[in-house]
């Protein structure tokens, strides 16, 4: 309501703790009943080859994707080491609903013949179904291990996330995740 003889509205929100509360903060109502941002986690990446050598790579693309994730407005992204460490001890349900996932993003590494596969898959974190995978096959020189994770990792996160990607076109198709009840 706006009191008498004033231009600012006031707004009661009822919580808990304080069972009115009075604000000048239009901020806090429309946080409450707008959509949040949808929640994502890179689970690890593993080699899967025999030769473990080169876990470096895998480590290195599942860390780099995380940070290219970070920078699309429109996603949360949860800490690569707080998944990667959550994914070592419990399932990815338990991870789900600890860290309240929309979205997971996992893959492997295989080595061989001086080629290396990544294979990359992206699921939802609720029910752990697939919404896309694909695998990549390139030449692996130790020269150019940046040049290629960054053509693979730029690959993988438009794919996911770009204005035409995949969790963007599946926001639009469902109904968009509701935010949680900030005084409950």
């Amino acid at each position: 309501y706006i009191p008498k003889g004033s231009y600012v509205p006031v707004f009661k929100v009822l919580n808990v703790d304080n069972p009115v509360v009075k604000t000048n903060d239009v901020s806090l109502l429309k946080e409450e009943v707008s959509p949040r941002k949808a929640t994502l986690a890179v689970f690890p990446f593993h080699n899967i080859s025999p030769d473990d050598s080169k876990n470096y790579f895998a480590q290195g693309i599942g860390e780099q994707i995380c940070s290219d994730l970070a920078k699309f407005q429109h996603l949360s992204v949860i800490s690569y080491y707080s998944t990667y460490k959550a994914a070592a001890e419990k399932e990815s349900r338990e991870i789900h609903n600890l860290f309240d996932i929309d979205y997971i993003v996992t893959g492997s590494t295989r080595f061989f013949d001086g080629m290396v596969q990544v294979n990359t898959q992206l699921a939802l974190g609720e029910s752990d179904t697939l919404l896309w995978s694909q695998s990549f096959l390139r030449e692996f020189k130790p020269d150019n291990i940046l040049a290629l994770q960054e053509d693979l990792i730029q690959q993988i996160v438009y794919k996911i996330a770009d204005n035409d990607g995949i969790v963007t076109n599946n926001i639009a198709h469902t109904s968009s995740p509701k935010r949680k009840n900030i005084f409950g």
